[in-house]
Formats: C-alpha cells, sequence, structure tokens
C-alpha cells in the first residue's frame, strides 16, 4: 500500500509540472491535447475471484487523477496489451467525476478516493488482456489511460518456459520443425495441465484471431515419464500468417489457458542466412580413450557469406539437432577462406553427441568478453560432421536387435563377440538416429565376457511409459574401463570404485558407450500396458460423511489422492456403546444400573490401489493406519448390603455409587474396501479392524461386585478398545 500510493505522488507531480500525462502500464509520457482531459487516471486494479477458466468477478479499483479539474468521467474498457480499448466490444462502465456517481451503471460508486467497480461473472472478450480506465470530459476522451493486466483466477498462473523452434523446412514462408523446452519440475507446474502454442506479433503477444498452433500435454502430470527437456514435433506444414512475428508458448489447463507467455521469433530456413558448405575434421581422432575426442575442423564457408559475422560450433545430436547445453565455441569470421577449432586432448564427448554442427550466425551479443546468448543470430540449419570416437566400443548392426516379441517384456540382442563388450543399453529413440534427449537407459544389460552367451535378454522394466515421439529403440554397446572420476559424464555410467583398476593411476571405473546405435522400429501392436502412455491423474480431495455398521456410528473421512495407484486418508469416527441393565435384587428396587462408554478416533494412513480406475470403478484398496484415541466411561450402580435382626432375619440395605474414567490412547487401524465414482460424487464402503491401548486403564475396584457389575463393566471395557466396523461413506471429490 505504501508503495502504491509513492507512485500516486510520484504521478501527481508529474502531471503537475509541464502539463503532461503518464500511461502507468506502460510508462510512456505524451504531451496532452487541446480538448482531451490533460490527465489519465493515476492506476487501476483488479483480482479476479471467479475460479472458472475465461470468467472474470471481482472489485475494478480506479484511482482518480489528482489534478482533474477539466475531467467531467471515467471510463472502463477491454483493452488489448499495448492499451487499445477493444473495438465493437461495450465499456465496461462509465463513472462520473463530479459527485463519485455512476452515470450508467449501478454496480460502481466512490469511496476512500477511489472507484469501487463491482464486475459480476463475466466472460472476458476475445482479445483482452488489460483492462483499461480513461478519463474524459465534453472534448472526449484521453486516448492513453492506465492499464492492468488479467490475471484469470482459473488458468494457470504459471509462465511457459522459455522454448527454441527449428525449422527444418526449405520452402520459404513455410515452417515445420521441432519444439524444444526444458520443463519445469512437477511441483512448479501443479496448476498446468499442457503447453499451447500460437502465432504472436513482434512482441509476444498472441494472434487470437488466428487460433492455436498445437497443444503439447505436460509430462510432469503422467506418473513416470517426466524428464525435463521435452521435445515436439509439429506435424503440419505452416503458412506463416503475414502478421506472424513469433511463435508465443502459453500454460494451459481445461478451465483455458493463460493470456500471456513466453515467445521466440520465427526462423525461416527459406530466408535464412546459408550454412557452411562443410565441416572437415583433419585426420583422425588422436585420443585413444572411448568418450574422448582431440583433433582440428575445419569449417567451409558458404559462397555467399553476406550477413554472416561469426561461425557457431555446438554437439549435435543428429545432422540438424544441437544440444540445449552443446556450445562448444564461437569464432569471428576472418579474412580467411576457411576458419579451424581444436579438440584438445581428454575432451569430453556429451552422452548425446553424435556430430558436431557448424552454423553461421549474425551479430551475436558480448558482454564483457563473455556471449549473452550463444543461439541468437544463428542460421536455421549447420554443416554437420559425424563423430568417429576411436576409442568407442564397436556398435551392434540392427539385425542383432529383435523386437517382434514385444509387447513381452524383453527385447533380445544377438552380442558382439568380444570380451571387450561388458554391457548394453537401450534408450527410447526419435526417429533412427535421435536419442531421446535428458533419458537414461530403459534397460541394462551386463555380459560375461568369460561365457559371452548366443543370445541376451534384456527385461523392460514393468508397465514401461512410451513417449509421443518415440518411435524407435537404440541399443548401444558399452565397455568398462578404467578412467578418472572427474571424467564422469552421462554416457560414463558408473565411476565407481574397482578392483580391477586398482593397479591403474584411476583406481574407477567408467562405461563406454558405441557412437552408433543398433536401431529397431516400436511394433505398432505395442499399445498394451507393457509399454503404453499414461493418462494424466488429476490430483483428487475427497470429502465425505460416513456411518459405522451396524451402530451407525458418524464418520468423516478426507482421501487425498495424487496418483492412481495410492492415497493418504484421515477419518475421525465417534463410537458409543449403550447401557446395560443390572438385576433387580428385592421387588422394591426402583434403581436401575446403568453403564456408558463413549470413544472417538482420529487415524491417518495409506492406501494402495492395485488395479485401474474404471468408468464407474475407482478402485479395490488396502492400507493401514495408526492415530489418537480417547475413552469416557460413565458408571452409575448399587451396592447392597444384608444384615439380620431378631425383628427381621434377612433385611436388606442398598446405597447408590458411581464412577467416572477418563483415558487417552493410541489405536492401529487395517482396512479394505471398494471405491465408486460417479462425476464428483463419490461411494466408499469398507472394513477396518483396529485396536485401541489406553494409556490409564480404569480402578475396577471401586464398582460393586454384587449382580455382576463389576464383571460387565470390566467385560465392555474390554470391547471397547475394539475398533472394528465396517463403514458406508458418501461424499464429493474435487480435481485440481
Amino acid at each position: 500500500m505504501r508503495a502504491f500510493w509513492m507512485r500516486y505522488l510520484v504521478f501527481a507531480c508529474i502531471s503537475y509540472c509541464g502539463g503532461i500525462n503518464t500511461v502507468v502500464a506502460q510508462g510512456v509520457l505524451q504531451f496532452t491535447g487541446v480538448d482531451a482531459p490533460r490527465n489519465a487516471p493515476a492506476a487501476i486494479s483488479f483480482k479476479d475471484e471467479n475460479p472458472r477458466g475465461g470468467v472474470v468477478q471481482g472489485t475494478v479499483e480506479v484511482l482518480p487523477a489528482i489534478f482533474n479539474s477539466d475531467i467531467t468521467f471515467y471510463v472502463l474498457y477491454w483493452a488489448t496489451a499495448d492499451g487499445q480499448a477493444l473495438p465493437d466490444v461495450p465499456a465496461i462502465a462509465y463513472m462520473s467525476n463530479r459527485d463519485g456517481s455512476s452515470d450508467r451503471t449501478s454496480d460502481c460508486r466512490f469511496e476512500a478516493d477511489q472507484f469501487k467497480c463491482l464486475l459480476g461473472a463475466t466472460a472476458i472478450p476475445s482479445g483482452a488482456t488489460h483492462l483499461l480506465a480513461r478519463s474524459g470530459s465534453q472534448g472526449g476522451e484521453k486516448a492513453e489511460g492506465a492499464l492492468f493486466p488479467i490475471f484469470d483466477y482459473g488458468v494457470p498462473i504459471t509462465l511457459a518456459p522459455q522454448f527454441t523452434f527449428d525449422d527444418e523446412d526449405n520452402t520459404p514462408g513455410i515452417i515445420t520443425g521441432s519444439l524444444r523446452f526444458t520443463e519445469p519440475k512437477p511441483s512448479e507446474i501443479a496448476d498446468v495441465t499442457h503447453w499451447e502454442l500460437f502465432w504472436g506479433d513482434a512482441f509476444g503477444n498472441r494472434l487470437l484471431n488466428l487460433g492455436s498452433i498445437a497443444q503439447i500435454p505436460v509430462e510432469a502430470n503422467i506418473p513416470g515419464i517426466w524428464e525435463p527437456t521435452i521435445v515436439h514435433k509439429l506435424q503440419l506444414r505452416l503458412s506463416i500468417p503475414a502478421s506472424a512475428e513469433t511463435l508465443v508458448l502459453v500454460s494451459g489447463n481445461a478451465q483455458g489457458v493463460m493470456n500471456r507467455g513466453t515467445f521466440s521469433p520465427i526462423q525461416d530456413l527459406g530466408r535464412a542466412m546459408q550454412k557452411p558448405q562443410g565441416l572437415i575434421f583433419l585426420g583422425r581422432d588422436r585420443d585413444e580413450d572411448g568418450g574422448e575426442l582431440a583433433g582440428d575442423i575445419k569449417i567451409i564457408p558458404p559462397a555467399d557469406t553476406l550477413n554472416i559475422t561469426h561461425y557457431a560450433l555446438f554437439w549435435g545430436s543428429s545432422p540438424n539437432h544441437r544440444l540445449p547445453e552443446g556450445w562448444i565455441d564461437t569464432l569471428p569470421v576472418t579474412t580467411k577462406d576457411d576458419l579451424g577449432y581444436r579438440f584438445e586432448l581428454n575432451t569430453l564427448i556429451p552422452s548425446e553427441a553424435t556430430h558436431i554442427l557448424a552454423y553461421a550466425q549474425n551479430h551475436p551479443q558480448w558482454a564483457s568478453g563473455v556471449m549473452r546468448d550463444q543461439t541468437i543470430g544463428l542460421a536455421s540449419l549447420p554443416a554437420s560432421w559425424e563423430v568417429i570416437d576411436v576409442g568407442a566400443p564397436p556398435e551392434l548392426s540392427n539385425s542383432a536387435v529383435n523386437a517382434s516379441s514385444l509387447p513381452s517384456p524383453n527385447l533380445k540382442i544377438t552380442p558382439i563377440n568380444s570380451t571387450d563388450t561388458t554391457g548394453y543399453a537401450v534408450y527410447w529413440g526419435i526417429g533412427p538416429q535421435l536419442k531421446y534427449p535428458g533419458r537414461a537407459a530403459l534397460a541394462v544389460a551386463d555380459v560375461d565376457t568369460t561365457n559371452i552367451p548366443s543370445v541376451i535378454s534384456i527385461k523392460l522394466p514393468k508397465n514401461l511409459t512410451r513417449p509421443l515421439e518415440a518411435t524407435h529403440f537404440l541399443v548401444k554397446s558399452r565397455e568398462r574401463r578404467c578412467g578418472k572420476p572427474s571424467a564422469k559424464t552421462e554416457n560414463q555410467a558408473g565411476n565407481k570404485q574397482d578392483s580391477a583398476c586398482e593397479s591403474t593411476p584411476y583406481e574407477f571405473s567408467i562405461d563406454v558407450e558405441s557412437t552408433k546405435a543398433a536401431v529397431q522400429e516400436i511394433p505398432s501392436k505395442v499399445s498394451s500396458s507393457t509399454i503404453s502412455y499414461q493418462p494424466v491423474f488429476p490430483t483428487r480431495h475427497h470429502v465425505a460423511l460416513g456411518w459405522g455398521l451396524p451402530s451407525l456410528y458418524p464418520t468423516l473421512l478426507y482421501q487425498y489422492r495424487k496418483e492412481a495407484s495410492w492415497a493418504c486418508w484421515l477419518q475421525w469416527t465417534q463410537f458409543s456403546n449403550g447401557t446395560f441393565l443390572g438385576r433387580r435384587l428385592t421387588a422394591s428396587s426402583e434403581t436401575l444400573n446403568r453403564l456408558e462408554i463413549t470413544r472417538q478416533m482420529l487415524v491417518a494412513g495409506h492406501r494402495r490401489f492395485p488395479f485401474e480406475i474404471g468408468t464407474l470403478w475407482e478402485g479395490f484398496y488396502w492400507g493401514g493406519g495408526g492415530g489418537l484415541s480417547e475413552w469416557h466411561l460413565d458408571f452409575r450402580g448399587t451396592e447392597f448390603e444384608v444384615t439380620s435382626s431378631a425383628e427381621n432375619p434377612f433385611e436388606a440395605s442398598s446405597q447408590k455409587r458411581t464412577f467416572k474414567h477418563y483415558s487417552a490412547g493410541l489405536v492401529l487401524m487395517g482396512e479394505a474396501g471398494v471405491q465408486f465414482r460417479y462425476s464428483d460424487w463419490q461411494l466408499d464402503f469398507g472394513f477396518q479392524v483396529g485396536f485401541g491401548f489406553p494409556l490409564q486403564p480404569p480402578d475396577f475396584e471401586q464398582i460393586p461386585e454384587q449382580s455382576s457389575q463389576r464383571k460387565t463393566v470390566e467385560q465392555k471395557w474390554t470391547e471397547a478398545q475394539n475398533f472394528s466396523q465396517l463403514f458406508l461413506a458418501f461424499g464429493r471429490s474435487f480435481s485440481w
């Protein structure tokens, strides 16, 4: 609030000195006109309170200009990010500056020195990203105003990650290719179910009239397959609209998409700089160690070097795809016909790298001798050289891998007849050449080099999830060698102390993989649960009211289910045992003995759901837990005394006895049951076996023994420690 009023005073001073006004959201100063008011509203704010996406509701607060003698009214509009009111969309409200009243709507009022307009549940018009407040007079409205971005409460508030797009179509005006970005951690994007791609203007504003280009599911919400690097291949050849200058990526969910996102300039391959004519590695790799490279590489420039100021070298995962962290160096253009770069001894080859790429580049950004972004100004296509690592293990042939037996969990390999090959690793492949970025091996098989089998069966993980883009299996051979601990890279798995290396200077072993991989297309029949795309499971919060059977004990249940296979639960139950009657000892006795034991428990636990969810079937579950319990015992009885005298040989007297006891304790619970769900309503039916452990047992010596009173109380107290019950609960589920 303090910062808000400080900003208000600054606007007032600017408005007063020199007769100029400021646009709040854009910080643009402009000279006033003759007829329209000199000053715009000082500020505007709004908080959406409606959970539905695409619908806003709440109070819009407009802070008037301090110097407003020439202002007769204020008007509120839907607007775009550049401060323009939407055409053909009526104004939201008009507010009189003279008496604070609203001229055209009863939903605005003036209080606490500002206008407050109540906005009912209203659909956001197409193209609206901001609210705009303008000042006006008889001479018209001031063109500039105060802007405030619309933050839709129902849609995600998480900004989409930065991304890159590589065009693979050399036709001018046409793009198709792969979108690459690093997806945030699942905990950071809990409100996002997908990413959506749009055309945008030069400032990254979505061109809504052109519609959406593509939707990409969030892998963070797909159990078991999340990896940070996402590659999405556009399936269509897209004509670039005349008004489009950028691609815009926004976050979305079932309610809609965020009204702002990240953007990247469109790089049309057909209109880009020419790529180098070639990339030549002089001689052979001089580093005999696998996974390392040494030697000189030469860049042959294109015939037309117009606009080329530098050449950038990258590690690549294919002839046209550079690794996100694969920058090697940037070389300025010289007067030489060609440029060279030297890889020193022990240069590590990244695990995903199969090529070295050379891009033409125009004016990369440098600051203090360090490049801010090595990808700025790159040509769309590079020259490439396939890495030949002389120390790498020999690669398998494609015919050595058999995937025809799938969807059984085994992949069969005919191994290389070499005592140096110590194992094989299986990866997902995007096409026959590109290893799926950022993913570890699906499975690894070690080989006994003293007795090499004729066939090796690699067992794939149970319920393996297949990424959308994966089309092939890639199998690489491995050799275990002695190496430096500091030489560990992603493809040199292990790096563990090895007795076989103790006689060497290293004492550590690493697994070096072959540069090339054997390739097998994933069979089309692989669509079962063995290898399948798992749907998104939304987090569910279930609240229910139930009854314990057979005595209808009240029960409150809360269940938190984040994944299909497990859930956590919290339960409160109130138990009440009935009364029992003591025997009448005499015909005149009207007093009845009475015992009441009430107890309650608060327990939490964990449930497992071993079967898949159906249309109505939420699943069978089993689990257990524990918690706290308490007991209240209230006894009212009668103690009898028999006496004799000369007048009356058998005389009985009675005296009332009361006994109350309280004890806290612990309870342990095991359970099994089933759940059914229709829409947002859920039914639970289960059986719970529970036992309580009071911390302070009663003193039964205070209860009379006559008529089995003490014995009965002891029996009932023992029964009250049994918390087993059948229960039925019905309630509402909420998913987000």
